[in-house]
């Protein structure tokens, strides 16, 4: 069926903008939806942000399309249908995550519509506004990731693609003859008041969206060490502890602190202390997320952390447990002109048949915990078991290090180093 337009009184027009107004708000919301989806992350998984990517793209396709056809069949709406149609297509053009791959697939929509409203492409009026729709596309790819957010450039591209499709349309598109002007000037600017209109509606949602996410960092991640606060550990470590019963899986907890760090305070001060924690909790979240992208790091106290190991026993999770130690070990944190050797206790459990919550793996790691500061810190103890690591930088291989004698910490002081 050829696409054909029919001028509209302006009061009809204006009932017809409002309508439009509506729909697209509604379409908005649910697109903003599922482009927080496709787009997360953090929370979801590769697998599934690529099933919501297709359905953005399949959700702009089977609307567009839908509108159009409605358009089709429509007497005196056509022209609101249409207008939405072209909207629909457009829009997601300028989402600022997407690949070349997927903007060029909506691209394809874009020039389809633009072709099935100018069949047959023909005569210099028709053939030029073709070729400079398709730069027009070209253009929109170099500044997508502007044009959502930038009031200007979004009004000059509208006012371009507005005036590239209606202004072009073929004699066979008017309905009745001597309405030509009057309907360009009508899909102009009902295309023009939607676009900006979905700007500012966008851009409000956008700007919510950014304030919640902010306010949601601060309350779960540490604002000095940007790891995982504890009242985020609290909600996580019950989920994973729950999943790991249902599941029958296993589950591993590491409680670590930073050795002495009372005594790094008092002699280099506060300052020095914050850039040991900042950069022992960089070190522990960059071994963990080598080993897996489902283990987390939670500062759950002044010098306290905890690791949490989903679908991990003690066999797997010791290694990963030592790497974290030796990473730690090996770094030297130089704070002005003092170079600091910094030491972490490790207390390590996993979840046992009888536990009830998570607190009772908790317990246990933090009691191993204290069982590796009572046999001189610096050392990962499993299950109340204090293990043996052997070290390297110049230590003996055979060397026990929850045996070490404390006159090695008070040398190292007053040479300038703090070591456990």
């Amino acid at each position: 069926m050829t696409a054909t337009f029919s001028a509209l009184p302006y009061w009809l027009w204006g009932i017809e903008l409002g309508i439009a107004a509506f729909f697209m708000f509604g379409f908005l919301t649910v697109y903003l939806n599922m482009t927080r989806r496709a787009f997360d992350t953090e929370n979801d998984s590769a697998a599934h942000r690529l099933l919501w990517r297709v359905g953005l793209v399949v959700l702009t396709f089977v609307t567009g399309i839908a509108l159009n056809i409605q358009g089709d069949f429509s007497e005196t709406n056509s022209l609101m249908y249409y207008s939405l149609a072209v909207f629909v297509f457009v829009f997601p053009l300028t989402d600022e995550e997407i690949n070349f791959v997927e903007y060029a697939i909506r691209a394809v929509g874009v020039v389809g519509i633009g072709l099935a409203h100018h069949m047959p492409v023909m005569g210099a009026v028709r053939t030029f506004g073709f070729a400079a729709l398709l730069a027009w596309v070209v253009v929109v790819y170099l500044f997508h990731k502007r044009v959502r957010h930038k009031l200007l450039i979004n009004l000059v591209m509208s006012v371009i693609y507005a005036s590239l499709f209606w202004l072009t349309l073929p004699p066979t598109a008017i309905k009745a003859a001597g309405t030509q002007g009057r309907i360009e000037t009508q899909g102009m600017m009902m295309y023009i008041i939607i676009s900006t209109g979905v700007f500012v509606f966008w851009n409000s949602l956008w700007a919510n969206r950014q304030r919640t996410q902010h306010y949601a960092k601060i309350a779960s991640f540490d604002a000095l060490t940007h790891a995982k606060s504890f009242s985020l550990y609290q909600h996580e470590a019950a989920t994973m502890f729950a999943d790991a019963r249902v599941r029958q899986s296993p589950f591993t907890m590491v409680e670590l602190d930073v050795d002495h760090f009372k005594i790094v305070n008092d002699q280099y001060g506060h300052l020095a202390g914050n850039k040991i924690l900042i950069q022992v909790a960089t070190t522990l979240k960059t071994c963990l997320k080598q080993a897996s992208a489902q283990y987390q790091v939670y500062r759950t106290g002044g010098e306290e952390f905890t690791l949490a190991l989903p679908n991990t026993d003690l066999t797997q999770a010791l290694p990963i447990v030592t790497q974290c130690w030796q990473s730690v070990r090996k770094q030297v944190c130089h704070y002005e002109d003092q170079a600091i050797q910094v030491t972490i206790s490790m207390g390590v459990s996993q979840v046992q048949t009888a536990d009830k919550s998570v607190e009772d793996v908790y317990k246990r790691a933090d009691d191993s915990l204290y069982v590796s500061k009572r046999n001189g810190r610096d050392t990962i103890t499993v299950d109340g078991q204090t293990r043996q690591v052997k070290l390297k930088a110049g230590i003996n291989d055979n060397y026990a290090f929850f045996v070490q004698a404390f006159t090695t910490m008070r040398l190292r002081i007053r040479h300038g180093f703090e070591m456990s």
